[in-house]
This record gives structure tokens, sequence and C-alpha cells, in this order.
């Protein structure tokens, strides 16, 4: 990952809507507790949001799945309290197969850290990353029922087609269409314009990857 920002040594500390400041970095084989200790603090409602459907737990093979990441194929970047001990959020991509240059996106976070900017700020930075590597498109797979979600990615790429199938509501989001609003912050702590830029999106709670489960159980 050599000329990344993005890369194992990247770390930075965010201000949300509310003034609590979070440490971001990439997820981690080690982060396997914080990761158990985060989906303990999802509700029914995110879970079912994240998930796509009911889960009581992770199960260990999942687990490894989500922590232990290559960081090119499938990437994730972490949220966690000032002092690194506690899980906030996750967002992470995981590459299709084809075509290679397009991935899925999932986006959690925790109920207590939810309205304040979070998901919006792991998203921006979801998108750099992707850039990065090269991605030209995010995959969405959201509840037909989540709207404020809905509206926050075609907010981002006015114009983008959304596909409702069974409930789910599919949307494909080109990266080069995205406004680079993460570059505001993109150096230390978020600046106050960045936040009001935060705040004028609609928080992003629990979105779904297709080939979580999939893709766990191959692993």
């Amino acid at each position: 990952m050599q000329g990344y920002r993005y890369d194992s040594t990247y770390e930075e500390l965010a201000v949300l809507n509310d003034g609590t400041m979070v440490r971001l970095r990439l997820v981690r084989p080690s982060d396997a507790d914080l990761l158990v200790e985060g989906f303990e603090h999802l509700s029914e409602e995110s879970r079912q949001q994240r998930f796509l459907s009911a889960k009581s737990r992770l199960t260990p093979k999942e687990i490894k799945y989500l922590t232990h990441v290559d960081g090119e194929h499938h990437l994730a970047i972490a949220a966690l309290t000032r002092n690194g001990e506690h899980g906030l959020g996750v967002a992470r991509f995981i590459r299709l197969d084809e075509p290679p240059d397009t991935a899925d996106v999932a986006i959690t976070v925790i109920d207590e850290a939810q309205h304040k900017g979070l998901g919006y700020l792991l998203l921006m930075r979801l998108f750099e990353a992707g850039r990065e590597r090269n991605v030209a498109a995010f995959h969405f797979d959201v509840m037909a029922d989540n709207r404020p979600m809905l509206a926050l990615l075609h907010s981002l790429a006015p114009g983008v087609t959304e596909h409702i199938t069974s409930g789910i509501a599919t949307i494909e989001i080109p990266l080069d269409r995205v406004a680079r609003l993460d570059r505001v912050a993109q150096h230390g702590a978020s600046t106050a314009a960045y936040n009001r830029m935060a705040r004028g999106r609609m928080t992003m709670q629990s979105m779904r990857t297709r080939p979580f489960l999939r893709h766990a159980s191959q692993n």
C-alpha cells in the first residue's frame, strides 16, 4: 500500500457535530474484541439495517473475515473513542469480482454515536481511500424505507438511479461524481467549515454490503 494515505500507518483525530473527538484508523486483526463490543451496542433496528435480516451474534468466522482485511480488495476504516479503547463505527468496501473496479459498501455506527455526523465522516474517508485504489464506483444496498440514508446518497451524486427489489434499494455511485468534501478535514481534527457541511447531510447509521455473509462463509 505504498503511496496511500489510508494505509496501516493512517491515523486521524476528527471532531463530530457535538464536539466529540474520535480516532480514525484502518481495522486490524487485533480489533476482534472491539468489533464484538460494537455489535453488542447495535439495536435490533440497526442490526436489521446493517444485515438486512435479524442477527443476534457474529460467528467466529465472520469476526475473522471482518478484521483480517487486505487493505486493497477489502478495506475497513474504524472510528474509535479518542483513547482508542472503544469502537464507535466502521466503514468498509469489498471489491466485486466483476467488475473489479466496483466495490460494495457497508457502514455501521453504534446507536450511541448516531446523529452526530460520524457515518458521513466515515463515508467521505472511504470515498477517498477508494479513489486511491482506483475504485471507480461504490455499490450500496439499503432498506427501501431508510429514506434518510437514500436521501444522503442521492445528495452526494445527484441523478444516480435507484432500483428497488423486494424492499431493498440499490444505488451505484461513481466516485468521480462525488464532491471531495473530505479534503476540508484531511489533516488532523475537522474544521468548523467541515462540521457545517456534515451537519447539512442526513446522518448515516447502518448499511449492509451484499457479499458480507457469502464471502465470510468462504473464508
